[in-house]
């Protein structure tokens, strides 16, 4: 027996399917997502949109028994930092664990340092 094919079904509050606006063109490369033009009331094929990807930075290098501050390759959305110390997740926060102190940087507080040898990895959405 075959497999039934999936499909999807895009209905707008009318139970009416939306126009597809037809743009598709040669720029039209893999990992274009579907944008909604609300002027013109069709979809359209976006090279923006969707989730950012999270990069992971490993800083365990940066660890060695003093410092408190640290700092990723890449900017951050402030929200987004989420910090692994030996595993475990670290809160965020004024007064929390981790404090982002700016576009790069954040600082610890673990009552002390982090010993050498401790893993710290920072997860986070780039800034645009």
């Amino acid at each position: 027996m075959a497999a039934e094919k999936e499909r999807l079904v895009l209905l707008n509050r009318a139970n009416h399917a939306p126009r597809l606006r037809d743009d598709v063109t040669g720029a039209t490369t893999n990992g274009y997502v579907l944008k909604w033009d609300s002027t013109n009331q069709a979809w359209y094929p976006a090279a923006d949109g969707g989730a950012a990807e999270t990069l992971e930075d490993d800083l365990t290098e940066q660890v060695n028994s003093e410092r408190t501050v640290f700092t990723t390759e890449e900017n951050f959305v402030g929200s987004s930092l989420v910090v692994y110390f030996n595993g475990a997740r670290q809160r965020t926060g004024t007064g929390k664990e981790v404090t982002v102190l700016g576009p790069n940087s954040f600082s610890t507080q673990f009552g002390e340092a982090a010993p050498t040898g401790s893993i710290l990895v920072a997860t986070y959405q780039a800034a645009t």
